[in-house]
């Protein structure tokens, strides 16, 4: 554990405060709006962590251990700074296991609080990177992972309920930057302390000091990396409100494979009209490439009369399995005509 032990934890939960306000700004699900369908994301752990980023008694063989999370809803927290660590999460800060934090993420599957286990393997020398993939559902958006630093007494990095909901879509890339945290469950100072257990044991704090300090700073470890790899089928108006004679206009609709085989896809794009039903603009079966970014806009829908419906439009693109007809990607984009 780093060394003071002081209270000055609580200035962490401070900056964390701030951090996760700013994450639900950025990344937070919308009030109004979340994803209709799973998602399916790969989470890179690259770490940067070396003699050169962190010369102070650095160990000589570096590495960190397997990958262990689970995605879940707000009605669970496996760990966050200012509480105290969970047997799991005391397990893996200080040996790297993740037998028990599995039991833990599990006994939160059964209560329904959390919907996936997420393991990946370790890096068995920093710098280095590790990956894996894991599926993701609207009504357990969150993610939480973590990994031992090694060799250290109680020492890991990770990152805590965070939402890979962006303005109600899934996001297709979150770039986390991880710094060291402390269990507050052993006291040593270095990397290859003895044993020196907490009693009591203190609230999970950002470590602010040596052996991280450099230059009075701590350097970034390295990054978690959220990345959609499945299908994505969205589209950008020409603007937000529209008046006679202006022609509504798709600017952007892309249609994105991030797989590495191609796929046949029906896709649907149609206007909702206030009071009428719904009409189809596009409604064809297409190849998408693998691993492509297609930009087929801008697509005229079409032009504001005097007799137009006045009030909120909405223009949506649907991805499908052309025989199952099992939904890929849905997208609206609301918009005024006044």
């Amino acid at each position: 554990m780093y060394s003071s032990k002081r209270l000055a934890f609580f200035r962490d939960i401070g900056l964390i405060g701030w951090l996760s306000l700013m994450a639900c700004i950025t990344f937070g699900t919308s009030a109004i709006a979340t994803p209709s369908t799973s998602a399916t994301y790969t989470v890179t752990l690259e770490s940067v962590w070396s003699a050169e980023t962190h010369p102070d008694d650095f160990p000589p063989n570096p590495h960190f251990s397997p990958l262990i999370g689970a995605t879940h809803n707000s009605d669970v927290v496996f760990w966050q700074p200012g509480q105290l660590a969970s047997l799991g999460i005391k397990n893996v800060a200080e040996l790297g296991s993740t037998f028990q934090i599995r039991a833990e993420i599990n006994s939160a599957i059964e209560a329904g609080t959390a919907l996936d286990l997420i393991e990946g393997g370790g890096i068995p020398l920093s710098p280095g990177a590790v990956s894996t993939s894991f599926e993701i559902h609207p009504s357990h958006p969150l993610v939480s992972v973590v990994t031992m630093i090694a060799p250290s007494p109680d020492w890991f990095v990770g990152v805590h309920d965070l939402s890979l909901i962006k303005y109600g879509r899934w996001a297709e890339q979150i770039v986390f930057t991880i710094f060291p945290y402390d269990a507050g469950t052993d006291s040593g100072t270095t990397y290859n302390s003895p044993n020196s257990v907490t009693n009591p044991p203190v609230p999970i704090f950002l470590i602010e000091g040596p052996p991280f300090l450099v230059d009075n700073r701590v350097p970034p470890l390295g990054t978690l990396t959220f990345r959609r790899t499945d299908l994505i089928c969205d589209i950008t108006l020409s603007q937000s409100t529209y008046v006679d004679g202006e022609t509504i206009t798709i600017d952007s609709w892309r249609l994105v494979n991030l797989n590495p085989a191609p796929i046949q896809l029906e896709i649907g794009i149609w206007l909702e009209t206030p009071g009428l039903p719904p009409s189809s603009i596009v409604d064809s079966v297409i190849t998408v490439a693998a691993q492509s970014e297609e930009n087929m806009g801008p697509l005229e829908v079409e032009t504001v009369a005097a007799e137009s419906p006045r009030g909120t439009y909405s223009v949506g693109c649907r991805a499908l399995n052309p025989i199952t007809k099992q939904l890929h990607y849905e997208d609206i984009e609301p918009f005024e005509v006044q």
